[in-house]
Parts: structure tokens; C-alpha cells; sequence
């Protein structure tokens, strides 16, 4: 009785992949390599540079220390326009970037 050999399971391209693959052919040049879009890696220079937002509580925190406003001070300062970049609401909280300024 001859036993049934079973193939190894085919993966499946994924739908990038099959994208950058069909644009490489219709342009005419050599299709990259699967999955290469996925290994661009930011040196920690240029990650540290780029924007990131703080909890507008901490943002306070840091720049008064000890000394910081009430809460209803702060959102006073959002709504009047007061912080420079403005903040921005995500969910039921206030997010501010790192270099942003009070303006008086």
C-alpha cells in the first residue's frame, strides 16, 4: 500500500506584495523582493526628531514641575488657543507634542 505524500502547505502573497510585484512588471523593471517594504527601520536620530505627542497633563507637568495649573486652567488654554502646536483630543484626552509652547 503506498502512502500519500502531502505537499507543503503554499503560502499566500500578500496583497502588497502582489501590488509592488504587478507595478515592477508593468514598469518593466525587476520585482523587489517579498516583504522589503516591511524592513525600512528609522535610525534613533531620526526617530527622536520626529513629532510625538505627551498627554497634555504631563506636558504641564514638565514645563511647570511642581507648580503646575489646575486641570480646568489647562483646558482653558486649549480652548482659547493658548498652546502652540494646538492639541489635539484622541479619545476623551488631550495630546500635545513635545516642543509645543504656552503662549500668554
Amino acid at each position: 500500500m503506498a502512502t500519500k505524500q502531502s505537499k507543503p502547505p503554499r503560502q499566500r502573497e500578500s496583497l502588497v506584495d502582489w501590488v509592488l510585484k504587478s507595478q515592477a512588471v508593468r514598469e518593466n523593471r525587476p520585482p523587489e523582493e517579498p516583504g522589503s517594504y516591511r524592513r525600512v527601520k528609522l535610525s534613533p536620530e531620526v526617530a527622536a526628531e520626529q513629532a510625538r505627542y505627551i498627554p497634555l497633563r504631563i506636558w504641564v507637568k514638565l514645563l511647570f514641575g511642581d507648580y503646575e495649573p489646575h486641570e480646568n486652567t489647562r483646558l482653558r488654554w486649549v480652548h482659547d488657543g493658548k498652546i502652540y502646536p494646538p492639541p489635539v483630543k484622541i479619545g476623551k484626552q488631550w495630546w500635545v507634542r513635545k516642543d509645543a509652547e504656552y503662549l500668554p
